[in-house]
This record gives structure tokens, sequence and C-alpha cells, in this order.
């Protein structure tokens, strides 16, 4: 130890060789890391995830809670939860081009005035 206070914290050595346990940790952790790395690489992955987060707070929040968080209900996580998501999406699409055909309205409106 005394060599290693020596040394200094950049030349510090643990021994983690045989420690098993630590390692696996470690490994996932840096895996993980490099997935939500990936994912927050952009603004556009970043807006795709944050939107899935809220769709499946609204379920979480709502009495399907139960069924939700049980591991029993596989049907509800693989096809319902999946076809909300897509239903929200398609919703999200129609609402912007409302949107659009609004502020084009709004265009040929004041040219016309």
């Amino acid at each position: 130890m005394l060599k290693m206070f020596k040394n200094g914290p950049l030349r510090t050595k643990y021994i983690i060789g045989d420690n098993t346990e630590l390692q696996e940790k470690v490994i996932k952790m840096l895996q993980v890391d490099f997935q939500t790395q990936w994912i927050g690489a952009n603004q556009i992955r970043r807006d795709q995830l944050l939107y899935i987060y809220n769709i499946v707070k609204i379920i979480y929040d709502s009495p399907l809670r139960t069924i939700l968080t049980s591991q029993s209900n596989d049907h509800l996580i693989k096809e319902v939860v999946p076809m909300y998501l897509a239903w929200h999406a398609i919703k999200n699409i129609f609402e912007i081009d409302r949107e659009k055909e609004r502020d084009r309205l709004k265009t040929i409106d004041k040219r016309v005035r």
C-alpha cells in the first residue's frame, strides 16, 4: 500500500482479476453505458425515446398498471403496447398534417386580403 501511495493515484493498480462478480458487473455496466450513449447520440433518438416513455407512462398511470407489472401477461406487453404506440404515432402524424394545412390556408388567406 505504501508503494501504491508513493506512486500516486495515476499509477495505482488494483487487482480485480480474481473478483469475477465485480468483473461481470463492470462489463454489464459498460454494455449498458454504450447502449445509452448510442440512444442519446442525437436529438431525434432522444425525442423518440421520450415519446415512447411518455406513452408507456400513460399506460402505467392507468388502471392497467397491475396487469402491466405482472409477469403472467405477455400478450399486453408484446401486442397491445406496440399497437398503442403505433396508434399514438399515427395520431401525431395526423396532427402535424392538420397543422401544416392550417398554416397553408392562413398564408393563402393573407395573400387574398
